[in-house]
């Protein structure tokens, strides 16, 4: 219970880095663990998190609050594992669909204790299968179990499929017929970001944007989506649309400039939205860039401090 515990705040808490800054240096995922088959990734420099100024401000008191809670922190001393300095970059893959996917994948960079590990494991009475090499660990909660080991000292790897794991760790994924399409939309990401995710728009998800009258012509022109989070005292978030032609990006990028106002007017009032959602709509900008939409966005500490009052908390130090 306490080490799935542990694991389930771990990846939680990368996942997490929207609030994260830059330290000009490129977070690449690792080639030996790149499944040929990928449609989606997402890449997260985690220590980045850490020299962000607007973490800092709100993020990090809380988080520190959350290891020391009772029921982590003595799970974090036994298995020998700082969150604040243990922990370097997060890589997230899949391909297919990503409801209940059984071909996701996670890589986890930074230093383990494998010692205190293995340890934790044993008491924890957790299953073990061997998979070449490996020693795979499987993990049950409430849901669907998920699988993991480590690479070595360095490289913590999970996914929701044994088989998927194992042909991962020994190179046996086949490339799939989406491989060029993600290598193009990765090339156009910042990877000097804290975070960026690409994912390639495949048929089905082209079959169903069919299904908006607004899409349906634009729908099998579309590529791929590039995205990027940048935060240091602000958070810069970059959107890029990737379609097959000049035409298509210049029709998608007009569609989105109408809709923004549209979105503006049906959430004002609603319940549960606070009136900052509208001051973040306005300082969303659209254009485009060759073949690709691009929709940027700069949440600054005004709008923060701003959303914190109206959520009826309280803001960081000034």
């Amino acid at each position: 219970m306490h080490f799935r515990r542990t694991l389930a705040l771990a990846v939680a808490g990368l996942t997490l880095l929207g609030l994260a800054g830059s330290t000009g240096r490129a977070a690449e995922p690792d080639a030996k663990l790149m499944p040929a088959d990928a449609e989606f990734i997402l890449v997260a420099d985690y220590q980045k998190l850490l020299n962000s100024a607007m973490f800092k401000k709100y993020g990090m008191e809380p988080f520190k609050a959350q290891l020391q809670d009772p029921q982590v922190k003595p799970v974090l001393e036994s298995l020998g594992l700082d969150p604040l300095k243990d922990i370097d970059t997060l890589t997230i893959t899949t391909s297919g669909k990503l409801d209940d996917n059984p071909k996701l994948f996670i890589s986890v960079k930074g230093r383990f204790d494998l010692a205190k590990m293995e340890a934790a494991i044993k008491k924890e009475g957790l299953k073990s299968d061997k998979v070449g090499e490996y020693t795979v660990y499987e993990t049950k909660g409430q849901g669907n179990p998920a699988y993991f080991t480590f690479k070595d000292k360095n490289t913590l790897v999970m996914s929701t499929n044994k088989d998927y794991l194992g042909d991962v760790l020994t190179g046996k994924v086949k490339e799939g017929k989406n491989a060029g399409a993600l290598k193009a939309a990765m090339g156009k990401a910042n990877k000097t970001d804290t975070i960026y995710v690409a994912v390639v728009i495949t048929d089905e998800m082209k079959q169903a944007l069919k299904g908006n009258p607004q899409m349906a012509a634009l729908a099998p022109k579309l590529d791929s989506v590039t995205a990027s989070v940048n935060v240091t005292d602000a958070a810069q978030i970059d959107v890029l649309i990737n379609c097959a032609d000049q035409a298509t990006a210049n029709q998608v990028s007009m569609q989105i400039k109408q809709l923004l106002p549209l979105m503006k007017v049906l959430l004002q009032g609603q319940q549960g939205v606070p009136p900052v959602v509208g001051d973040v709509i306005d300082k969303v900008k659209t254009g485009t860039n060759g073949t690709s939409v691009t929709i940027s966005l700069k949440i600054t500490d005004e709008i923060v401090q701003k959303a914190i009052q109206q959520a009826g908390g309280k803001g960081g130090d000034n």
